[in-house]
């Protein structure tokens, strides 16, 4: 049985060929799958509409992260479904977590600080382009 509290613990954490129980391996598929998915979807949404140049950067880094995370996520998988020493290792999933949390820190960072600044602007651009004179 899963416990957190032995997770950590270096025995259990750097066990070089962890077994894994059949339905770890299809839920990690699923969800590293999903990862995948809906990095395409969201490079799909950005092709199809018309954005900002700022929404258009911040789905690129989106799309970046989730399918990158998600390839690399599924080769974990699939080195601990053939349980080949070393790679296998549960380690590499806190590294996986740890890489995930210092990859997304700077997308949420310009998705909360620099996107609604942008976001400002471009009202104000629109707004101001209205009492413009059209080109005929």
């Amino acid at each position: 049985m899963f416990s957190p509290i032995n997770f950590f613990q270096p025995a259990y954490l750097f066990e070089l060929r962890p077994y894994t129980y059949p339905q770890t391996i299809k839920a990690m598929l699923i969800f590293f799958g999903l990862l995948i998915v809906v990095g395409v979807g969201l490079k799909i949404y950005k092709e199809t509409q018309k954005l900002e140049k700022f929404q258009t950067k911040l789905l690129e880094r989106y799309f970046s992260l989730l399918t990158t995370m998600g390839i690399i996520g599924i080769l974990i998988v699939w080195l601990r479904f053939e349980r080949v020493t070393l790679l296998a290792g549960r380690f590499w999933l806190v590294l996986w977590v740890i890489l995930f949390a210092v990859w997304i820190y700077p997308i949420l960072k310009y998705q909360l600080k620099v996107a609604p600044a942008a976001q400002k602007r471009a009202n104000e651009k629109k707004l101001f382009q209205k009492y413009l004179p059209k080109k005929k």
